[in-house]
């Protein structure tokens, strides 16, 4: 099988948020999007018109070329375009790389995909950041459910912080019980709040979750 993908942008660039921050990685950027947030920084992934329809065995052959060992699967939501997508995995997976994924937490991945990957960067969105679908993440029941419970270890949750006194209550609802708190990284939303303000926020507030910089952002990666 060599199916096709919506693609946007396939690049080399290094993380630039979440725990996974500073690693060099493979980017393979897809369109769509079932959120389109007010405050969304890649837009041009809404429109159709903007990807170019590329074969999954054409992407792998691209992302060898740069040679770094992990690739992340982007957007907009990748997971709308979950059968290209895992097909992309697990071709990606036999040809030696790790693999990310980043994810709105709307769109249930299939159980195999859950196990390919190495690491889900999961990012529900909050009210506060205007998205169509505020307050879901499928992964809080997935990893609630017994037979997923070993995906814990290659999970993290990121949250953008617009209005704290209201987003923090939100964010409660939408972690399992019990998941680390040091897998939760929250960020601000730079339009709005400032990173001293949110830092000010956490600390007068005894809130546990990490504050971590948007590096894409702040030395203008792509």
């Amino acid at each position: 099988m060599n199916s096709t993908l919506r693609v946007i942008s396939i690049f080399k660039s290094i993380q630039g948020e979440g725990l996974m921050i500073g690693i060099p990685s493979s980017f393979i950027r897809l369109a769509g999007c079932n959120l389109c947030c007010r405050y969304c920084d890649t837009k041009e992934v809404w429109n159709a018109e903007n990807a170019v329809e590329i074969s999954v065995d054409d992407v792998v052959k691209k992302v060898k070329e740069f040679g770094v060992p992990w690739v992340t699967i982007t957007g907009g939501e990748p997971l709308l375009q979950l059968k290209a997508v895992e097909e992309l995995v697990i071709k990606l997976k036999a040809s030696g790389f790790r693999v990310c994924i980043e994810t709105n937490g709307t769109v249930k991945p299939s159980s195999n995909l859950l196990e390919l990957v190495d690491m889900w960067s999961v990012s529900p969105k909050l009210k506060s950041f205007g998205p169509k679908i505020a307050n879901t993440n499928i992964f809080k029941d997935l990893l609630g459910d017994v037979m997923f419970k070993n995906i814990t270890s290659r999970v993290y949750f990121k949250f953008v912080i617009t209005e704290p006194k209201t987003d923090f209550e939100e964010i409660k609802n939408l972690i399992p019980d019990g998941f680390p708190t040091e897998k939760v990284v929250i960020q601000p939303n730079c339009y709005v709040i400032k990173y001293e303000y949110l830092v000010d926020y956490v600390l007068n507030n005894k809130i546990p979750y990490r504050v971590l910089p948007q590096l894409h952002k702040l030395i203008n990666l792509p």
